[in-house]
């Protein structure tokens, strides 16, 4: 297969959004935007240059951006994209973070209006979304030692909007996930991590 044909088809594009401590751009993210786009009908230069825009319009000073594209050809062949964005705080609750939050958003509509089937566009379920909130954490942080299905349930809340907020729980690690994701309908969520406390 040719290098433009391996970069223009995938299994499962992703994009995400690694919010740093400002100043400490290689230390892992305990806050990760991921919009999760399977695989894209809207064309893979896209999710670049949604979020290049927003970057463009708000001029933050510091951010890392990243492509990676993985492709194997061992019995079944695969492809999987990533654009990794990583910002500090500061410019993430801000101005910076408010427009690529917007791209995230517009992106998910583009995808979902661009699938071959879309689905019904309806509220997730609870059990649904417990299990995509399990998978975002495993995605999104490369350091959890458990498999999603062992992250343990702490709490869940389904507000009017049909958003979700799940809790969950790794060891000593406390998970919160916000999803705006609907069946049919791909968007974006915020997963973030800190230690719990002990007494």
């Amino acid at each position: 297969m040719a290098l433009d044909e391996i970069l223009d088809y995938s299994d499962d594009w992703t994009v995400r959004v690694c919010i740093v401590h400002d100043g400490y751009q290689v230390a892992e993210a305990d806050h990760v935007w991921q919009l999760p786009l399977g695989p894209v009908e809207i064309g893979r230069a896209e999710p670049t240059a949604a979020v290049l825009s927003a970057l463009d319009s708000a001029s933050p000073s510091d951010f890392l951006l990243d492509e990676e594209h993985h492709y194997t050809e061992w019995g079944a062949s695969g492809a999987t994209h990533s654009l990794i964005l990583t910002l500090g705080e500061m410019a993430a609750e801000g101005v910076v973070g408010e427009l690529v939050w917007e791209a995230l958003r517009r992106l998910g509509r583009r995808a979902s209006d661009a699938a071959a089937a879309p689905g019904p566009n309806r509220p997730l379920e609870r059990d649904e979304a417990i299990e995509r909130a399990r998978w975002h954490v495993a995605a999104a942080f490369k350091s959890a030692e458990q498999e999603p299905d062992a992250l343990q349930l702490v709490g869940e809340t389904m507000y009017e909007d049909g958003s979700w907020v799940v809790e969950l729980q790794e060891d000593e690690v406390n998970y919160e996930v916000r999803l705006e994701e609907r069946e049919g309908l791909v968007g974006p969520s915020r997963i973030s991590r800190r230690l719990r406390e002990t007494r």
